[in-house]
């Protein structure tokens, strides 16, 4: 069986890897700087999560996409994989080098001591694994849609309107 893809495995993997690091790198720490510049404000920092997350999926596709597929996500290969289009050493390979990937993401500097993770520390936020990216993306979207809807309608009331 010939071989279809135009990339070795190894740039399709590094490809992977890079692309989680820099999504989740940008998912964590834009969240984190979302609550601490908000002021409170939980509508406006899912909102600002919300577009940074949804932008830097944009850049990440148009850039990994081509090469690799633009997964960064290992439900997004486990879909690709039971749909068949991606073998199963090949997803395997694909979800090691992401979760490697999105641990030296949140590993990333924010500053010139502190990592990703030391801001989670911080602030007491939860170490989690985030595989659900795409899908956390339209939650978060949805979630400051109706906090917004919620805030709009608490103005509306209070100004007798």
């Amino acid at each position: 069986m010939k071989n279809k893809e135009p990339f070795s495995i190894a740039r399709r993997l590094v490809a992977e890897s890079l692309g989680t690091a820099i999504l989740l790198a940008t998912v964590v720490g834009s969240g984190i700087m979302g609550e601490r510049l908000a002021d409170g404000n939980m509508a406006l920092a899912l909102l600002a999560n919300t577009l940074a997350t949804g932008a830097i999926l944009i850049v990440l596709i148009l850039i990994f996409g081509p090469l690799s597929g633009g997964h960064f996500n290992p439900a997004v290969t486990l879909a690709f994989f039971i749909r068949r289009e991606i073998a199963f050493a090949t997803a395997l390979l694909y979800v090691t080098v992401q979760v490697l990937g999105g641990v030296g993401g949140v590993m990333a500097p924010m500053t010139r001591g502190e990592t990703v993770a030391d801001w989670m520390a911080a602030l007491g936020v939860p170490a989690i694994l985030v595989v659900g990216s795409h899908l956390g993306a339209i939650s978060h979207a949805l979630t400051a849609a109706e906090a917004l809807g919620v805030e709009f309608a608490e103005a509306l009331g209070a100004h007798g309107a």
